[in-house]
């Protein structure tokens, strides 16, 4: 590797990055992953909600692309592609834990004019009813209402077709809106 190559990982584009981290240039894929380690360490901590497992779904996500660069093709963009090993390595995660992923309590939005009590209040009910929700539903919720992802990224992501992602959304919802009247009226 010659000097002009390190010198160049800060600016050099993905494209480059990926190619000399698949030939085994370690530096370039720790510039890479520098690159896009606060996205997807804050898409962690949405999932996990806790930041030590946070750094540890981080790890693990990072191993990961580190292993499959060589199956990224390019047809999507570099951070899609490791959103979505960000997605399934959550709930493998959340399964070997045998915990489910709901976002961080930061990510919940406190009701209006309610006092500081009833929004920890009201965002421990928003976790608990997602913990109840069906899987495909609570990874829709979360990357639709906290990480702000389009219907097409949510495809993308979830490889289902947009219909079946409004689809989940709005059922989502319903159902977490009955949950929260139930937690409410108990």
């Amino acid at each position: 590797m010659g000097t002009s190559r390190a010198a160049s990982y800060t600016d050099a584009p993905d494209s480059s990055l990926i190619a000399w981290s698949r030939a085994g240039d370690t530096r370039a894929f720790d510039a890479l992953a520098r690159r896009h380690e606060r996205s997807v360490h804050l898409m962690c901590l949405r999932f996990a909600g806790d930041p030590d497992e946070a750094r540890d779904l981080l790890q693990e996500v990072l191993v990961k692309v580190w292993r499959s660069l060589e199956r990224f093709d390019g047809r999507s963009a570099l951070q899609t592609w490791m959103y979505r090993i960000v997605v399934n390595t959550a709930i493998d995660f959340s399964r070997s834990r045998r915990r489910i992923p709901v976002p961080a309590g930061e990510d919940l939005p406190a009701p209006v004019g309610r006092s500081p009590e009833h929004a920890v209040t009201s965002a421990d009910s928003v976790r608990r009813a997602l913990a109840m929700l069906p899987e495909e539903f609570r990874v829709t919720v979360i990357l639709a209402d906290c990480m702000q992802c389009t219907y097409d990224e949510i495809a993308e992501l979830s490889d289902v077709p947009v219909g079946t992602v409004k689809s989940r959304l709005a059922r989502a919802r319903a159902a977490l809106r009955d949950l929260l009247n139930a937690m409410d009226a108990a």
